[in-house]
């Protein structure tokens, strides 16, 4: 009897921890690498990052979703989800504060880690309502920073007849042509004209 009792609790605790080790996250956080946008409010520094977000089931329509940064020192800071149309297609905005990077040791250099959370904010990665990925972010970042909304794939495509703001680039169309010009026509042949 005693080796029966041990073997189905050993077999109920295997197949519980299998089951955590599979769990999927709810929003799969990734990086593709587009410019970082800068804001400059009443002399601060606000960096936002877009994360690309892959949704395993649909979002909740009645719930609310947050931001939350974990630093080495054991701090944290939280804000909800910016544009929370584009959040549920999503892009997930994260909005860096320049001035919690210089308070946790960051800003000169450092790993910080962000993830979603629905319901309430979160001070800890391990906590319950953390629904997507830990995702490790290095600062300072090796990319461009604008000073304009950052186009994602998930953001509309702009009119054609639009025009730029001075440092602005049209976005690049999904083929990878150039954002300007149709393909350049074939040359024409000149015919020389006699003189009279």
């Amino acid at each position: 009897m005693r080796p029966l009792c041990t073997f189905s609790l050993t077999l109920s605790l295997a197949l519980g921890f299998g089951g955590l080790a599979t769990a999927k996250h709810q929003l799969e956080l990734t990086d593709d690498g587009l410019p970082l946008q800068e804001l400059r409010p009443m002399d601060r520094r606000v960096y936002i990052l877009t994360l690309d977000g892959k949704w395993e089931q649909p979002p909740a329509a009645d719930t609310t979703y947050y931001l939350n940064y974990f630093f080495a020192d054991g701090g944290s800071y939280s804000h909800k989800v910016d544009d929370v149309p584009m959040f549920r297609k999503g892009e997930v905005r994260c909005i860096i504060q320049g001035y919690q990077l210089t308070r946790h040791g960051v800003a000169r250099g450092g790993k910080f880690s962000v993830a979603v959370s629905a319901g309430r904010e979160v001070t800890s990665p391990e906590a319950p309502e953390v629904i997507s990925n830990v995702k490790e972010l290095t600062w300072p970042m090796e990319r461009r920073v604008i000073p304009f909304r950052v186009q994602s794939k998930h953001s509309p495509q702009p009119p054609v007849d639009e025009l730029l703001r001075p440092g602005e680039e049209l976005a690049r169309p999904p083929y990878g042509g150039s954002p300007r010009s149709n393909p350049p026509a074939p040359p024409t042949k000149k015919t020389a004209v006699p003189k009279t």
